[in-house]
This record gives structure tokens, sequence and C-alpha cells, in this order.
């Protein structure tokens, strides 16, 4: 409970007495640009065929890979005859093997490079500007992450030419992110004509706008920052995902299967009918592959909490193998998290 209270409290000197509220006034349009940074897994991944063809990585695109589809197809249906045997965990599994059919691009190497070579849309500040996003010239994927871009926008903080949007590979841990803000940072100065920008980090999007600031605060670039739940001090996620504890509500869930799918499927149907008992169960059954599936995601360590994070590092990832993810993760909970407080002070002082 104490640590909630601080929590909270940290979040409000941090939107109001540290870094300020960028968008207070509404009568006066907001003049520096405004860079929003999206939560965990909120971009759009791909890659590019050696025909120069453009493949979904991420999220799995199920209608694009028929062949996958179809070659799975099989086991997903004994798993939903399954269900009526009371096997809601090989549902689970059947679900999960499929995804990881369909996403191989998403599995990293144990230093935490991605095995095959993805890439998200380039931080072009031409082209990541919300006035440039909406007119429709570029088609944008998962457009549920520009929200808090098009709210700046719609109710007049700020122009949408001045509006930017941050793409990244949110498999990467904060310390690497970090450093790609701070190059996409300097292409939207140029690009404005600016000497500062303002951040709008939302939840592992703070994270990486507080590692930023952490490291690079001398660059002097950053005139507000606005933190929306951010994860400074790590989450449970990390423990959910691969000590298989995954609890999600079963209303997220079927949200995010029907965002998957793009529609409402049989599957979902199914779900909304299920027990909170066979809810449990089928997660059980997904546990095991996410665990795999993720395992060596940089962005998993950065997310947890400082006092899991010794204990997954342990169990997961080999000293030697994973040297570099490690020492990048020991950096962001033993140098940047203890000194988010300290940080935004002297933020405040330049």
């Amino acid at each position: 409970m104490l640590k909630k209270i601080v929590c909270i409290i940290l979040s409000l000197v941090i939107i109001f007495s540290v870094t300020g509220v960028a968008f207070a006034e509404k009568s006066e349009k907001y003049d520096t640009p405004v860079i929003v940074i999206p939560g965990f897994m909120q971009t759009a991944l791909r890659t590019v065929t050696e025909d120069g063809i453009i493949e979904k990585v991420w999220l799995p695109d199920f209608l694009g890979k028929p062949e996958v589809l179809i070659e799975d197809l099989p086991q997903l249906i004994i798993s939903l005859f399954g269900v009526f045997k009371d096997d809601p965990e090989g549902l689970g599994d059947a679900l999960m093997e499929l995804i990881a059919d369909l996403a191989p691009g998403m599995f990293c190497n144990p230093d935490g490079t991605s095995i095959y070579p993805v890439e998200h849309q380039e931080n072009d500040p031409a082209k990541r500007n919300m006035a440039y996003i909406k007119s429709g010239e570029e088609n944008v994927d998962m457009q549920a992450y520009y929200t808090f871009a098009n709210y700046i926008c719609e109710n007049g903080y700020a122009d949408a030419e001045n509006v930017f949007v941050f793409e990244y590979d949110g498999r990467m841990d904060a310390m690497i992110l970090a450093d790609e803000l701070r190059t996409f940072i300097g292409r939207v100065k140029e690009y404005t004509g600016k000497d500062k920008v303002t951040l709008f980090g939302v939840s592992y999007g703070g994270q990486i706008a507080e590692a930023y600031l952490h490291f690079y605060m001398d660059d002097n670039d950053v005139e507000k920052a606005v933190l929306q739940v951010p994860s400074l001090g790590g989450t449970n996620f990390a423990d959910r995902i691969l000590l298989g504890k995954v609890e999600f509500a079963l209303d997220d869930v079927i949200d995010i299967a029907e965002s998957i799918m793009k529609s409402d499927t049989e599957f979902n149907r199914i779900l909304k009918d299920a027990s909170p008992e066979f809810f449990s169960r089928f997660l059980n059954g997904i546990s095991p592959r996410l665990s795999e599936f993720a395992r060596y995601w940089g962005a998993v360590y950065s997310l947890t909490t400082p006092e899991l994070y010794e204990n997954l590092k342990k169990t997961f990832l080999d000293e030697t193998a994973s040297a570099e993810l490690i020492k990048r993760n020991d950096i962001i909970h033993y140098e940047v998290m203890p000194q988010v407080q300290n940080t935004l002070l002297k933020c405040q002082e330049k």
C-alpha cells in the first residue's frame, strides 16, 4: 500500500510540479513541438522481403498468411472441440502456437537483438507528424496508439503539423529506445526549427522518456514532459508473462483477440461465455508458449520491478549469452530507476 501511495504522489509531482502541464492553457495554442511516445507493443512492426514486399510482423496477420492458418487450423479446431471436453488449456496452447507461427519475426536472440530483420515506420518527422498521418497518404497500422496525439490536435492545443509520434520496436529495452528517442528529437528540432520539444510519454513510453532525461538532460532540449501512468518503477508485467502468472481481465483479452482477428469471431464468443475458472485455465495454456515468445525481449526486463528483476535474470537469462541484455537492464534498474526524482528535479533546474 505504501508503495502505491508513493507512486501516486510521484506521478502527481512529475505531471504538475516538476515538468509542468504542457497543455494547461487552451486559449493559447502550444508552439513547442510535441512528441508522443506510445506504450508497450503499440507500434506496428514489419519486415521487407527480398522482393520488396512489406509483410506485417506485429500484430500477427491472421489473413495475410493463409498457408500458416491452413497448417495450424486442424489443431486449433481440435482444441475448440476439446473445450467441450473440459480442456481450455489446449485451446490456449493452440492459439499461442498459431500466433508464434504467424509472427516468427517477434522472437529475439539471447542478447536481445531481433532474430529476423524487423522494422517500424521510419521516424521521419515529415511523415510522423499528425497532419501527414491524418492526410491518408500513408497506410498507418494500429491507429489506436494515435489517440493521445489526436486528442492534442482535435482539442486545439497544438497544430497537427507540430504533433509527432515516436515509433519504436516495443521488444527493445528502455536504454536502446532512449538513444533512438534522442535521434528523433534531434530530427524534430531540425524539421521544425525549434530549440526544444515537449515529451508526452504513456506507460512504457513514460519510462523511455525518463530514461532519455536521465542520460541526456544536458542536451537541454526538452521544455516540458508529461508522463501518463509511467512505468518508472517497473510493473509485475514480466512476472505474469515469464513465470506463467498471466492475469488479464476477460474483457481485455476479448478486445485484444478482436483487434488481432479484426472481427468478432467464434473464438471470442467462446471467451465471452466462459466462466472465471475456464478463463483461468485457458490462460494457463497460454503461459508456457508466451514465456518462450517474449523470453529475450529487453522491454520485458525493463518493465519489471527491481524486486523481481534479479529473479527473472537468474531464471531466464544466461550470463554470457545475454550479457549485453543484462548490462543494459542493470543500468535501467540500478542507475535510472533509483534516480527518477533527482533526474526530474535536475531537469526542472535547467
